[in-house]
Protein backbone atom coordinates (compact mmCIF):
# COMPACT_ATOMS: atom_id res chain seq x y z
CA UNK A 1 0.00 0.00 0.00
CA UNK A 2 1.31 3.52 -0.61
CA UNK A 3 0.82 6.37 0.80
CA UNK A 4 -0.30 9.63 -1.02
CA UNK A 5 -0.24 13.66 -0.52
CA UNK A 6 -2.10 16.27 -2.54
CA UNK A 7 0.07 19.27 -3.11
CA UNK A 8 -2.31 22.43 -2.87
CA UNK A 9 -2.35 22.75 -6.92
CA UNK A 10 -3.85 19.22 -6.62
CA UNK A 11 -1.64 16.77 -7.93
CA UNK A 12 -0.48 13.74 -6.62
CA UNK A 13 2.87 12.95 -4.93
CA UNK A 14 3.59 8.99 -4.37
CA UNK A 15 5.35 8.23 -0.90
CA UNK A 16 6.52 4.99 -1.88
CA UNK A 17 8.51 6.17 -5.37
CA UNK A 18 11.97 6.31 -4.92
CA UNK A 19 12.37 9.41 -7.30
CA UNK A 20 10.06 11.30 -4.30
CA UNK A 21 10.97 10.12 -1.05
CA UNK A 22 11.04 13.30 0.81
CA UNK A 23 9.00 15.31 -1.19
CA UNK A 24 6.36 16.90 1.19
CA UNK A 25 5.40 16.71 4.97
CA UNK A 26 2.75 15.32 5.69
CA UNK A 27 0.72 17.88 8.33
CA UNK A 28 -2.62 17.99 10.76
CA UNK A 29 -3.71 21.16 12.12
CA UNK A 30 -4.93 20.49 15.73
CA UNK A 31 -7.75 23.12 15.19
CA UNK A 32 -7.69 24.19 19.46
CA UNK A 33 -3.93 24.62 19.36
CA UNK A 34 -3.87 26.64 16.03
CA UNK A 35 -6.71 29.17 15.36
CA UNK A 36 -7.37 30.08 11.76
CA UNK A 37 -7.54 33.95 12.04
CA UNK A 38 -7.15 36.83 14.24
CA UNK A 39 -10.55 37.30 15.63
CA UNK A 40 -11.48 38.00 19.39
CA UNK A 41 -12.49 34.32 19.82
CA UNK A 42 -9.01 32.87 18.31
CA UNK A 43 -6.94 35.41 20.20
CA UNK A 44 -8.67 34.01 23.97
CA UNK A 45 -7.89 30.49 22.85
CA UNK A 46 -4.81 31.16 22.11
CA UNK A 47 -4.08 32.62 24.80
CA UNK A 48 -5.68 30.18 27.37
CA UNK A 49 -3.17 27.73 25.99
CA UNK A 50 -0.57 30.39 26.40
CA UNK A 51 -1.74 30.80 29.92
CA UNK A 52 -1.57 26.87 31.01
CA UNK A 53 2.05 26.95 29.06
CA UNK A 54 3.65 29.75 31.32
CA UNK A 55 2.22 28.34 34.31
CA UNK A 56 3.84 25.31 33.53
CA UNK A 57 7.00 26.51 32.93
CA UNK A 58 6.74 28.87 36.05
CA UNK A 59 6.16 26.01 38.10
CA UNK A 60 9.20 24.49 36.67
CA UNK A 61 10.97 27.44 37.01
CA UNK A 62 9.95 27.81 40.66
CA UNK A 63 11.06 24.29 41.85
CA UNK A 64 14.40 24.45 40.12
CA UNK A 65 15.45 28.23 41.24
CA UNK A 66 13.40 29.88 43.58
CA UNK A 67 12.82 33.54 42.50
CA UNK A 68 14.64 33.95 39.49
CA UNK A 69 13.91 30.24 38.61
CA UNK A 70 10.51 31.43 38.44
CA UNK A 71 11.34 34.47 36.21
CA UNK A 72 13.07 32.19 34.21
CA UNK A 73 10.47 29.60 33.60
CA UNK A 74 8.09 32.68 32.84
CA UNK A 75 9.95 34.12 30.18
CA UNK A 76 10.99 30.58 28.22
CA UNK A 77 7.15 29.75 28.08
CA UNK A 78 6.04 33.17 27.36
CA UNK A 79 9.30 33.13 24.50
CA UNK A 80 8.39 29.30 22.68
CA UNK A 81 4.54 30.48 22.41
CA UNK A 82 5.47 33.90 20.39
CA UNK A 83 8.21 32.37 18.86
CA UNK A 84 5.84 29.45 17.52
CA UNK A 85 3.31 32.21 16.76
CA UNK A 86 5.65 34.29 15.02
CA UNK A 87 6.78 30.91 12.69
CA UNK A 88 3.36 30.42 12.01
CA UNK A 89 2.69 33.42 10.05
CA UNK A 90 5.73 34.61 8.98
CA UNK A 91 5.08 34.05 5.28
CA UNK A 92 1.48 34.62 5.29
CA UNK A 93 -0.17 36.72 2.65
CA UNK A 94 -2.44 38.45 5.10
CA UNK A 95 -1.13 41.55 6.03
CA UNK A 96 -2.46 41.34 9.91
CA UNK A 97 -1.43 37.71 10.34
CA UNK A 98 1.99 38.73 9.18
CA UNK A 99 1.89 41.88 11.32
CA UNK A 100 1.35 39.85 14.09
CA UNK A 101 4.15 37.33 13.46
CA UNK A 102 6.86 40.55 13.77
CA UNK A 103 5.66 41.72 16.82
CA UNK A 104 5.46 37.82 18.25
CA UNK A 105 9.10 37.81 17.17
CA UNK A 106 10.20 40.94 18.02
CA UNK A 107 8.57 40.03 21.89
CA UNK A 108 10.76 36.45 21.44
CA UNK A 109 13.78 38.20 20.88
CA UNK A 110 13.41 40.55 24.48
CA UNK A 111 12.03 37.42 25.96
CA UNK A 112 15.22 35.42 25.11
CA UNK A 113 17.31 37.60 26.70
CA UNK A 114 15.44 37.94 30.05
CA UNK A 115 15.60 34.30 30.16
CA UNK A 116 18.89 34.23 29.75
CA UNK A 117 19.60 36.77 32.65
CA UNK A 118 17.21 35.07 34.60
CA UNK A 119 18.48 31.60 34.24
CA UNK A 120 22.46 32.75 34.59
CA UNK A 121 20.84 34.14 38.03
CA UNK A 122 18.95 31.32 38.73
CA UNK A 123 22.15 28.83 38.24
CA UNK A 124 24.42 31.34 40.33
CA UNK A 125 22.43 31.30 43.61
CA UNK A 126 21.75 27.57 43.33
CA UNK A 127 25.25 27.16 43.63
CA UNK A 128 25.70 29.67 46.28
CA UNK A 129 28.05 32.39 44.97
Amino acid sequence: MGAYLSEPGGQMIDQTSSTNYWPQQMQGEMAFLEPQDTSGRATLQSAGFTALLVALTTGVGLAWGKGWGAVAGLTVGAGFANAYRAQKWMNDPDPSRRHEAIVSATVTVGEAVVAGYAIYKASKARKGS
